[in-house]
């Protein structure tokens, strides 16, 4: 049986804690903080997406190859480029899943970019629905429990985490 350990339960976290325990890993989800949320819970609520059904409601023509040389430029062109491409090819897949799950995109608005593409969503909502679907998938959320160490075994390889609970 695989079973994995996320660090942090922000937007990215839960994500990540969503994806393994989707794909059968037994998870523990492990927050510092008293709550989940992390600065996503606070942010603005806006996401990049390119090629969404909503820009072509809009009548706005995106692509990837746009949003990968929006990306380079907004970094100066020191970005790990295979960095950038994954997050290209699978960011539409991900505004797809968040939609299934409930998600709803209030409007799409310009951004840093050479388009709009930024789609505006209710933080407190994105993470509710994200708990949620987490705690369905029977992913083990701990919260005031942060990592402290990584435990590795005689050859190097990452076989635990050292955590601590309420202190």
């Amino acid at each position: 049986e695989t079973a994995g350990v996320v660090r942090g339960a922000g937007g990215g976290g839960l994500f990540a804690a969503i994806g393994a325990a989707a794909a059968g890993a037994k998870v523990i989800l492990l927050e510092a903080m008293p709550a989940v949320g992390g600065s996503s819970a606070i942010c603005g609520g806006d996401i990049v997406f390119a090629g969404t059904d909503l820009q072509k409601e809009k009548g706005i023509e995106d692509s990837n190859k746009l949003l990968y040389g929006d990306f380079m430029k907004a970094g100066k062109n020191r970005n790990v480029p295979e960095m950038v491409q994954t997050y290209v090819d699978n960011q539409l897949e991900a505004y797809e899943h968040l939609k299934k799950l409930g998600v709803t995109y209030k409007a799409v608005v310009q951004g840093e970019g050479s388009v709009p593409r930024s789609h505006r969503t209710n933080p407190a909502e994105l993470i509710a629905i994200l708990k949620k679907e987490a705690d369905r998938l029977g992913v083990r959320t701990r919260v005031e429990s942060p990592a402290t160490r990584l435990v590795t075994n005689a050859e190097g390889r990452v076989v635990g985490v050292l955590a601590t609970q309420g202190g």
